[in-house]
């Protein structure tokens, strides 16, 4: 019974069931639990709904992310995973120089080893082998500098590769704190474990592959498996080829020098115009550089591995062009006697083959101002090495 004493009273009958009787507050209370009731079934049939939904969008895109892994991986634009079936869109020179050198080590002993920039990736380790009488391995990689000598040096050391020589090609701004390490270096976990002085464990490997894949979610990497892709679809020959010794090739480029249509002049001018400013930059040595080709030099001695230094070669116009300017000139001349200076603290000398004079070389038939022709690499190879070793 209600307390109320002015509360009507509701009578209910349900078949054969006594009549009940209900108040009107017992009445309201039915009502808002009817009601929430049905909210609480609306809010599950929406909650069911929305996981549907939410797990289908994370499942789509965890598909689509992995089929664009696979893509990657697959094409492999940049030669960083496993892929090789599609072209690439430029040479990964450091993964390709480390591999050519394991198989190439299969079949003999490697006793010189030619380390450097692509300005010594001309030196025929043929004709070296026959100055010298040594098996000889052309590792020079794509804009390299002092961290690629040491790292490779000491990979290879680390595959049983102990050579007896080392033929260094060092840039004259080989210590310039502005140039950056090249992008299949800074992607070669082997070589970037090595110049730390480690071996890559198993958990180091999953980090670092996950950095790849996270490296190649930018639009610049799509486009470059878009051109892979479509090389592919439509074949030409490679830009850049090397042959199993290391030693590079340039058949597209001499095909082009041949038949006329190859544009040097240009080339020489817009790659003088950044030797120039360069080194109109280039102030101090980087530490870090300097360090690292110290700790080569050192490490070679103490294996007992004598080491060739020389300075790679530039174009006589833009070298002209260099000392025609004052800053330029000064920081051209400094870092030059900076590399001759450290070759004397290991008590090694440094040829300097920067005039191509000083070989007898012929600059018309160049790429660039910076990289020479196959005849004028033999000819700085006779140089080195014209009374042996």
């Amino acid at each position: 019974m209600s307390t109320d004493p002015i509360a009507p009273e509701r009578l209910f009958e349900s078949g054969n069931q006594r009549p009940m009787s209900f108040d009107a507050n017992e009445n309201v209370f039915i009502l808002v639990d009817r009601s929430s009731s049905q909210s609480s079934s609306e809010s599950r049939r929406f909650a069911a709904i929305f996981h549907s939904f939410g797990g289908t969008f994370l499942f789509a895109l965890f598909f689509i992310v992995f089929c664009y892994f696979v893509v990657v991986a697959v094409v492999n634009p940049h030669r960083v995973f496993w892929g090789h079936d599609f072209p690439e869109i430029m040479p990964n020179t450091r993964a390709l120089k480390l591999d050519l050198l394991q198989k190439y080590s299969r079949a003999g002993t490697v006793d010189l080893v030619v380390l450097g920039s692509s300005r010594s990736t001309k030196l025929s380790p043929d004709l070296l082998e026959s100055l010298t009488g040594l098996r000889t391995f052309n590792a020079g990689v794509f804009s390299a500098g002092p961290n690629d000598y040491l790292s490779m040096y000491r990979v290879m050391k680390q595959q049983g590769i102990a050579p007896k020589t080392l033929v260094v090609g060092l840039d004259a701004e080989a210590l310039d704190p502005a140039t950056p390490p090249a992008p299949d270096f800074d992607s070669n976990l082997a070589l970037k474990s090595a110049l730390n002085g480690t071996v890559p464990n198993l958990p180091a490997k999953i980090w670092h592959w996950g950095w790849l894949y996270k490296k190649s979610l930018t639009p610049y990497y799509i486009q470059d498996i878009g051109k892979s892709i479509w090389i592919r679809i439509m074949p030409r020959p490679p830009l850049f080829e090397f042959l199993p010794n290391g030693q590079e090739e340039d058949r597209v480029l001499d095909t082009k020098i041949q038949s006329g249509v190859y544009p040097r002049a240009e080339k020489i001018k817009d790659c003088e115009d950044s030797l120039q400013a360069k080194f109109a930059n280039f102030h101090e040595a980087s530490p870090e550089l300097e360090y690292d080709l110290k700790q080569l030099l050192s490490e070679a001695a103490s294996d007992k591995v004598r080491v060739v230094l020389w300075i790679t070669p530039v174009h006589p116009e833009a070298l002209e062009k260099i000392l025609k300017d004052p800053q330029a000139s000064h920081n051209f001349r400094s870092a030059k006697a900076h590399l001759t200076q450290l070759g004397a603290i290991f008590d090694l000398p440094v040829r300097d083959l920067i005039d191509s004079q000083s070989f007898g070389g012929k600059p018309d038939s160049w790429y660039d101002c910076v990289h020479y022709s196959g005849a004028d690499a033999d000819k700085i190879a006779k140089e080195l090495f014209n009374n042996g070793l």
